[in-house]
């Protein structure tokens, strides 16, 4: 009796701590359950990421970090922080990115057995391609090796192979041909041995243009032969599958290399037609450009020159707005967001700045734009006037040369015209030095004023030159050969019309035949007034082939 009433006594005094062990084991048993749900959370979050969709779910995943900051396994914490790294770079936040896949690889604990390393392989992956997207290529290689050694901890040889494959393209963007043609090598090799195929064909083709390169040829159409039978990109009519057309560039430079144009050149042209976005528009023109240089056909390099001259004009807009778009993320605040406060009266200062900027911007532009448009209204008028001063130079001359036909009934009008003609060459000589012309191309200046290339046609065709076509001549004469029309209008040697006009188609390199046709004169009155003018002008007598020889020297 006595000792159940001591064990009474016992039960009474332990049952508060019986009601704080239950409490305890509820507790226990609701925060299990509440692991568990976190957990079901970041596997979910974890089988979203890997669909083609983007995974931007980046408060989901600060609010798991969070969690498992505290409460969960090292591997659990890799992955939540590698889960909201991936949400970051799906967002374009790639500084972010690649501070969550840095603390992802710190939570690794590498020492423990279970430790997943392919996850850990997968982060270095990750962390490799916003590398290979902003340009650090150096350091996309450091990951990529880091990614292959965590891979084949993990026992997972594909990963680690398709790893140390993908640094052929970071050598690619260095330019290091030599380590591009060795790890496509040793890639192949390896696949291989581990049985897929498919794969090792595939890691060949990034090191066909750089064997090219070296010429070596035959290693080259091996590549090519593999690559084409074996990576399982080409349909039935050996065209490649969508999104890889920049390899047409490739084959082309190959047929190019072994001398077969006519292939090079259907191949650029292939990937011309399919390749639309702007780098296989610019490696294709580009392509055929060397093709028609080889072939020798100056029109068709001219042509795809400038078309690849446009298209890269583009690429470079584009890389340009890239480029801007990196920064742009690289100075994303939404980490920095006790500093996006002071920067704040910063930003409004700069913001004042801006507009002050942009009004002294206006009021500069104004300014200039007036001045452009007063300058540009003095040169207009003054391009009037000189025109107007050589259409009255070329009218009082022809004037003058007809006149000269009857002389002696026309001696005082010709004097007073002269005399007009003197003062107006002053004017004329004035505005020309103003213009800085160059004298000494002339001759090139000549060949292509529109007026020369009128004429010669018309000379082609033997047809007869309009009152105004002889106008357009000798003023297009006095503009640009001003010393030959010095000659041919000096006082003693008086020419006629017929004269003048023949001296000037000779000096425009217009056949005999073609003159006679001009002047509406036979070809014997065309030799007859060039025997005369060689007396005339140069005191010599002889042939009318030897007048066309020195007028023709005349500048």
């Amino acid at each position: 009796m006595e000792n159940h009433n001591t064990f009474a006594c016992q039960l009474r005094t332990f049952r508060p701590l019986r009601g704080l062990c239950v409490l305890f084991i509820f507790l226990l048993l609701a925060a299990c359950g509440h692991h568990d749900q976190y957990v079901q959370q970041l596997n979910e979050a974890n089988q979203r990421q890997k669909g083609d969709s983007l995974f931007t779910e980046v408060n989901e995943m600060k609010s798991l970090v969070d969690y498992f900051s505290r409460h969960g396994s090292a591997n659990e914490r890799m992955l939540a922080h590698y889960l909201l790294g991936r949400a970051y770079a799906d967002s374009g936040e790639a500084p972010m990115a690649i501070d969550c896949y840095l603390k992802a690889a710190e939570c690794a604990d590498t020492t423990q057995t279970d430790c997943d390393y392919g996850q850990l392989s997968r982060v270095y992956s990750q962390m490799a391609i916003i590398y290979y997207w902003q340009d650090m290529y150096r350091e996309q290689i450091k990951c990529l090796e880091y990614a292959e050694k965590y891979a084949y901890q993990g026992q997972d040889t594909l990963t680690a192979i398709s790893s140390f494959c993908s640094k052929a393209s970071a050598y690619e963007m260095l330019n290091i041909s030599d380590s591009v043609i060795r790890i496509s090598e040793e890639s192949n090799k390896k696949f291989l041995k581990s049985g897929q195929e498919k794969e090792a064909a595939a890691a060949l083709g990034m090191a066909i243009l750089p064997v090219l390169e070296k010429s070596d040829t035959a290693k080259a159409r091996e590549f090519i032969n593999i690559y084409e039978s074996k990576s399982g990109y080409f349909d039935n009519n050996n065209n490649i599958e969508c999104g890889r057309e920049i390899y047409y560039h490739i084959k082309g430079m190959f047929f190019m290399a072994i001398g077969k144009l006519d292939s090079a050149e259907y191949i650029f042209r292939k990937e011309l037609n399919i390749g639309r976005d702007y780098n296989n528009q610019v490696a294709a023109s580009h392509g055929l450009a060397l093709v028609y240089k080889k072939k020798h056909q100056a029109d068709s390099v001219g042509k795809y020159a400038l078309y690849a001259y446009d298209m890269n004009d583009s690429v470079y807009s584009q890389s340009h707005t890239t480029v801007i778009e990196k920064l742009q993320r690289l100075y994303n605040y939404s980490r920095f967001q006790n500093i996006a406060k002071e920067e704040s009266l910063k930003a409004e200062k700069r913001t004042r700045l801006l507009w002050i900027l942009l009004l002294a911007f206006l009021l500069l532009s104004t300014v200039v734009g007036f001045c452009v448009y007063h300058i540009r209204q003095k040169r207009q008028t003054e391009k009037l006037k000189y025109k107007e001063t050589l259409g009255t130079i070329e009218q009082l001359q022809s004037d003058i040369m007809s006149m000269r036909l009857h002389e002696n009934t026309y001696k005082n009008q010709i004097l007073e015209k002269e005399k007009q003609i003197e003062n107006l060459q002053t004017r004329y000589l004035e505005i020309r030095n103003r213009k800085q012309m160059d004298l000494s191309n002339a001759e090139q200046e000549l060949t292509e004023n529109l007026t020369y290339q009128y004429i010669k046609t018309k000379a082609y065709k033997g047809e007869k030159l309009t009152e105004e076509d002889w106008r357009r001549v000798r003023m297009m004469i006095i503009e640009t050969l001003p010393q030959f029309y010095g000659t041919l209008s000096a006082k003693e040697y008086a020419l006629n019309i017929n004269e003048y006009n023949t001296c000037v188609l000779i000096r425009l390199h217009v056949k005999p035949q073609e003159i006679s046709n001009m002047l509406e004169i036979t070809k014997a009155a065309v030799s007859k007034i060039r025997e005369k003018l060689l007396y005339k002008i140069f005191g010599i007598e002889g042939k009318a082939k030897e007048f066309d020889e020195r007028i023709l020297q005349l500048s």
